[in-house]
């Protein structure tokens, strides 16, 4: 798995902001169990989902202040 982060905050071809994207990425999960149980699985295999930041993209100023916007008009 890659973790990418960007160089700049400012996009050089369009007006913006320039943040990573988030990503979704399947891992697979080791859950060790100790004390030792009294069974023979002491290790729990199972595959995850988890959120972790992706490649750099340049976002328009008003993006954000669109999507706080109806955020809170939502929640009221």
């Amino acid at each position: 798995m890659s973790l990418s982060r960007c160089l700049q905050s400012r996009c050089h071809y369009l007006d913006g902001g320039c943040l990573s994207s988030p990503r979704w990425v399947s891992l697979l999960v080791a859950e060790l169990h100790y004390p030792p149980a009294q069974t023979n699985s002491q290790v729990r295999l199972y595959y995850d989902w988890f959120l972790v930041p992706g490649s750099c993209k340049c976002w328009r100023p008003d993006y954000f202040a669109r999507y706080v916007r109806r955020r809170q008009n939502t929640e009221l």
